[in-house]
């Protein structure tokens, strides 16, 4: 069976990899502690729990909205100054919405620029989408700012942030994305910001949001993962 030469490109997730190992040590009896999946110990919470099983008590099984549920969108609009329902999408997990968006986005050869170290995925959906991952190293875990302008080309159609990141915890200063969005803005450039982690802080200080360094005009999109903190 032949397949295409987009997917023969991709990589098999270290992740999935490596925690397929784990589970066979485990069966062997080795104590391991698996750092390869970002997935809190601790359970869902009570309140979601009963939640769900309210909506599969009354029905709520059918199709709903694409874009989704509107109560959703709306409260989730809640947590963002200057925007509303309209500009919300919820999707299942960070993956489905971040493939959708390199789809989108990306026709081949287009570059998007992604600071190492990064969540696997990130490069491999690029691919899948037909651009180029552009890896941009950090230093001491924190945004080299210049190197990532110098990596800006007329391919370029993207820069995407993680903060906090995955896989190194680091948090990015407000300087530093406010530096960003002025890059994006600059280039006309799309930005992405993975904020999954956003409420797994180990600090008083609050993470900054993207979003909230934004000016108006600074980009022409910009996504927001929602954090693990209730899964």
């Amino acid at each position: 069976m032949k397949l295409s030469r987009r997917i023969r490109q991709i990589e098999t997730s270290r992740t999935v990899r490596f925690t397929a190992l784990i589970e066979h040590l485990r069966r062997e009896g080795r104590e391991i502690i698996n750092f390869a999946v970002g997935e809190p110990e601790f359970d869902t919470p009570p309140a979601i729990i009963r939640a769900v099983k309210a909506a599969l008590d009354t029905g709520a099984t059918k199709y709903g909205q694409v874009s989704g549920i509107p109560a959703l969108r709306d409260r989730l609009a809640l947590g963002f100054d200057g925007y509303d329902a309209e500009n919300i999408l919820v999707a299942n997990g960070s993956k489905q919405c971040l493939y959708a968006l390199f789809q989108v986005i990306c026709d081949p050869g287009d570059e998007v620029i992604i600071p190492s170290p990064y969540w696997v995925s990130f490069s491999q959906q690029v691919r899948l989408a037909g651009g180029t991952p552009v890896m941009v190293s950090t230093r001491n875990h924190q945004l080299d700012c210049d190197a990532i302008a110098e990596a800006i080309t007329p391919e370029t159609v993207a820069i995407l942030v993680n903060s906090p990141n995955n896989p190194t915890g680091a948090v990015y200063p407000r300087t530093d994305l406010e530096f960003i969005a002025r890059l994006a803005r600059q280039h006309d450039l799309c930005l992405i910001s993975d904020e999954a982690y956003e409420f797994l802080s180990m600090t008083a200080s609050p993470i900054p949001a993207f979003l909230s360094c934004l000016t108006s005009g600074t980009a022409s999109s910009s996504s927001k993962a929602f954090p693990k903190a209730t899964a």
